[in-house]
Order: C-alpha cells, then sequence, then structure tokens
C-alpha cells in the first residue's frame, strides 16, 4: 500500500541525506532494494539507467522520472556508485535495512 501523502512529505523534511536517496531512486526506478545499492554513477546515460537486475538476470533501460533526474541534480557524486557512506564506498544492504 503506498504511503499516505502527509506521511511522503514528512519523511521528505525529516530524512537523512541518504535515507531520501534510497527513497527517492526506489520511487523512481521501482527496483529492489539489492538493485538499488548497486547503482553506479555511470549506469546513468542519456536519462535513463541502465541495469541487469539482480534477481532475473534481465537487462532494463529505465527512463529516469523528472522528479529523479531533478533529484539525483542534488546528489554529491562521493564514489563509484550513488548511494555511498561518509568517505564515499558502496553501502551494504545491512546499512540501509
Amino acid at each position: 500500500m503506498p504511503w499516505p501523502e502527509d506521511v511522503r512529505e514528512e519523511f521528505e523534511i525529516v530524512a537523512t541525506d541518504r535515507a531520501r536517496l534510497v527513497y527517492e531512486l526506489c520511487l523512481g526506478l521501482g527496483q529492489r532494494i539489492g538493485d538499488i545499492l548497486k547503482i553506479r554513477w555511470d549506469h546513468i546515460n542519456d536519462g535513463h539507467y541502465d541495469l541487469t537486475q539482480g534477481k532475473t538476470g534481465k537487462f532494463l533501460r529505465i527512463p529516469l522520472t523528472d522528479r529523479l533526474k531533478s533529484y539525483l541534480d542534488t546528489v554529491e557524486k562521493k564514489g563509484l556508485t550513488v548511494i555511498t557512506d561518509n568517505v564515499g564506498r558502496p553501502v551494504k544492504y545491512r546499512t540501509i535495512a
């Protein structure tokens, strides 16, 4: 069930930068969290996210929503992956869970 609008608005205000980034990627791409955590900046090209799904092995090219494009423009690129720890290393699933 989708989050009610008031809950989404509150989360967007109080979330940490990394939590908000994970949230925006999940909303904008509709992929499993494991695949979201593997996104590298070089997987995003010409307004699309190119990936091979971890569970299915299927290649996908997903267009970025305008909202996600705008949000990603505000994100500092600290490492190869989009979601990183404080020093730019990829984060593990258990860190986000």
